[in-house]
């Protein structure tokens, strides 16, 4: 865990900081622009969980094979040619699904989007930039995918903070003294992000090792690998479906407006799902590392230390939204008839999150062993049935059948498709203990989160409510540190360490 324990602290702060600023901008952007216009910023926060499809898999199977450059299982010509042809076929695929897009727009305002107070032509402008947004971001996935592969972890997340802070601060500027539309913020947003990927390509080409490319070189490496990103396109894809259909089919059902509302409660679980991309981008390397050079010992304990964080981070945060949501909209927005028509809706949404969340632990670890074909199997399958259902829950039910569905399928993969993941890829002994004892915090978390319901009738003061749901995040997150053997284990070694350093004059042990 030396040198990795930074890495984590680092993306966390800094990720907690680009899910700060994006959540204190939204009330802004919804009092400025509307809850109209604020619908269409929610098709693109729709459009933006579609990103993993657009590479087919060749950025994670990039990602995995620069960790194993790092091993010294790879050439510097191999990691170079594999790059560079993976970066014309993002380019390539960008440019078709651009352009199919943007010939689409038209039939997506004319005969599917709900009704809004917004002039036509404003909503198909607004979307063809929102379109451009989507695939810039896109690209810009890639590079960051590429730098962690190559431990660029602190780089690029000091370019997102950069990036997160000009795209909020310039649009709120922009629409406060320019022009409220959405046009304005969209553009604003384009031209941020146009410059973050820049940024990051420029980090991309310092950080890769000196080589001649070979494009040959780079399709032979590409093929090696590919049943591994056939297996990322499959598991994306369904993945993306069964997280994403039915919000889609709740642009179709519901007014702009009331579509705006409900981006309220994807923008507040999305900006908390931000907690487990740090905790991934400092883990996935070294996990991959450990395997290739055939320390599995430590890549089992590393990977338990993993999920623990993983579960403190993912239940701290959202079970407290989950167990507050009135109180968490009205700190928010200010606004107590939202929180209370949204309430039920969170609840569902950050539960099903929270599962969510601590489900990308085994899929970490299926990554890492180069072997997804489990993972590929069980989504496969669960979303046979997640899929239909969840379309159906969201056009009967709306936004309520929606979540139950989201929290359901989680819990229900979680509870069977789990143990069949550890049981075929750990030995009995490496698997001892990660499902009990899990359960068992899991349990005794969510009841402690249960009971803070007893403030749920107080209408608070806002800084008062912000301040209880600080108190609660922390005392869960500090609760279930607390109650991990593997975490103690680490803070016991960590500080074992300090001693031994001070004893030895402040010199490293």
């Amino acid at each position: 865990m030396k040198g990795v324990a930074p890495l984590i602290i680092f993306g966390f702060a800094a990720h907690a900081i680009i899910a700060a600023v994006n959540m204190l901008t939204i009330p802004v952007y919804i009092r400025v622009i509307g809850l109209d216009g604020y619908g269409l910023v929610g098709i693109y926060f729709v459009l933006q969980d579609w990103t993993l499809i657009l590479d087919l898999g060749v950025g994670a199977t990039v990602g995995r094979q620069l960790s194993r450059f790092r091993a010294g299982a790879l050439s510097a010509q191999e990691a170079v040619s594999l790059f560079g042809v993976a970066e014309a076929l993002f380019l390539l695929i960008g440019a078709v699904v651009g352009l199919a897009g943007l010939l689409s727009i038209k039939w997506v305002v004319d005969s599917w989007l709900g009704a809004t107070h917004l002039h036509r032509s404003e909503v198909q402008i607004a979307l063809r930039l929102a379109l451009c947004l989507w695939l810039v971001r896109c690209i810009n996935a890639r590079y960051q995918i590429a730098l962690i592969g190559l431990n660029r972890q602190i780089a690029t997340n000091i370019v997102a903070i950069i990036g997160v802070l000009m795209r909020n601060g310039g649009s709120v500027w922009a629409l406060l003294n320019i022009s409220r539309s959405p046009e304005t913020f969209f553009t604003i947003w384009l031209m941020s992000n146009v410059a973050e990927a820049s940024a990051n390509r420029w980090l991309l080409a310092r950080a890769m090792p000196g080589g001649h490319f070979s494009s040959r070189l780079g399709w032979r490496l590409l093929s090696a690998d590919f049943a591994l990103a056939i297996g990322f396109t499959v598991s994306t894809i369904v993945g993306t479906l069964i997280s994403q259909l039915d919000n889609i089919a709740l642009s179709h059902t519901l007014p702009m407006a009331a579509f705006g509302e409900f981006s309220l409660v994807i923008s507040i679980c999305g900006g908390v799902a931000l907690i487990v991309p740090p905790i991934a981008q400092a883990c996935q390397p070294r996990l991959t590392l450990l395997l290739a050079q055939d320390r599995r010992v430590e890549f089992i304990e590393f990977y338990r230390l993993t999920k623990a964080i993983i579960i403190v981070a993912a239940f701290g945060l959202f079970g407290t939204i989950a167990a507050q949501p009135e109180m968490v909209i009205y700190a928010w927005t200010g606004n107590y008839d939202m929180a209370n028509k949204l309430a039920l809706t969170l609840t569902l949404f950050a539960s099903g999150s929270a599962l969510a969340a601590f489900l990308y632990v085994p899929f970490i670890l299926q990554i890492a062993m180069g072997e997804i074909r489990l993972h590929v199997i069980g989504i496969s399958i669960f979303g046979a049935f997640w899929i239909p259902l969840s379309i159906w829950s969201a056009l009967t039910f709306g936004t309520v059948g929606a979540g139950f569905v989201w929290l359901a399928g989680n819990l229900i993969y979680l509870l069977i498709w789990l143990p069949i993941i550890y049981r075929v890829l750990l030995s009995s002994r490496e698997r001892r203990g990660l499902n009990v004892n899990t359960w068992l915090r899991l349990l005794v978390l969510s009841l402690i989160l249960a009971a803070t319901r007893v403030l749920e009738s107080w209408q608070f003061d806002r800084w008062v409510s912000l301040t209880l749901l600080v108190f609660i995040g922390s005392g869960i997150m500090g609760f279930a540190a607390v109650s991990s053997p593997d975490i103690r284990c680490y803070l016991a070694e960590m500080a074992g360490q300090y001693r031994r350093s001070q004893d030895n004059g402040g010199a490293a042990p």
